[in-house]
């Protein structure tokens, strides 16, 4: 079943989108997409839900200006016709598309998507600031090993110097596990706090 979410998407971002380009009103419609060995050299392209219908020859132009149309070696609509998967000639050419942030497709924005699972970012907010960085870690444990806790300074001019009430939270999930799959709510020492997933260069 497709999803809809407006903005940036909890589901773009557990497969490693990258779209700093992309607008704020900018919507994804997703249906599940595969991961594994064999996305290892493949991208998704997910075009902008306005812009629909796409045909193959739309892709060309945005392609040629970023230097990359050779390096597709197969290319085709996927379960919808604004998402198309990609095949590159190798990892290298992936990675090089990827950098782009994103293409200009019949004048909208065309969001990149990697279907191996990478690292991800989400913020904790509601934390008490008695929790401890390791009893977040400890309540993350199960769906991934932890990189990193630190906490949310402000940035409102005169409070700079506090801390907010919001941990940011690096971790490499495990296999088979998704963005998807984190609760929205935790219980951080008998409190509830809300998690919430970075997408690209974006928090939703």
């Amino acid at each position: 079943m497709a999803r809809s979410v407006r903005g940036a998407s909890a589901a773009a971002a557990g497969r490693g989108v990258r779209f700093p380009s992309a607008p704020s009103d900018y919507r994804f419609l997703l249906p599940t997409l595969p991961s594994g060995d064999s996305m290892e050299e493949c991208v998704f392209l997910h075009g902008d839900l306005e812009k629909r219908p796409y045909r193959l020859e739309d892709f060309r132009a945005p392609l040629e200006e970023v230097g990359l149309i050779k390096a597709i070696i197969g290319i085709g609509a996927f379960q919808v016709n604004h998402i198309w998967l990609a095949k590159m000639r190798n990892k290298d050419d992936k990675e090089a598309l990827l950098k782009t942030g994103g293409l200009r497709v019949k004048g909208g924005f065309c969001a990149i998507i990697d279907p191996i699972q990478h690292d991800v970012t989400v913020k904790i907010h509601w934390v008490d600031f008695a929790v401890s960085n390791e009893s977040v870690r400890q309540a993350l444990g199960e769906f991934g090993e932890v990189l990193e806790v630190s906490n949310d300074n402000w940035t409102v001019a005169g409070f700079e110097h506090a801390i907010s009430t919001t941990r940011v939270v690096r971790l490499k999930l495990k296999e088979g596990v998704v963005l998807e799959d984190l609760p929205h709510l935790l219980r951080l020492e008998g409190a509830p706090s809300f998690l919430w997933p970075r997408v690209g260069h974006r928090f939703a």
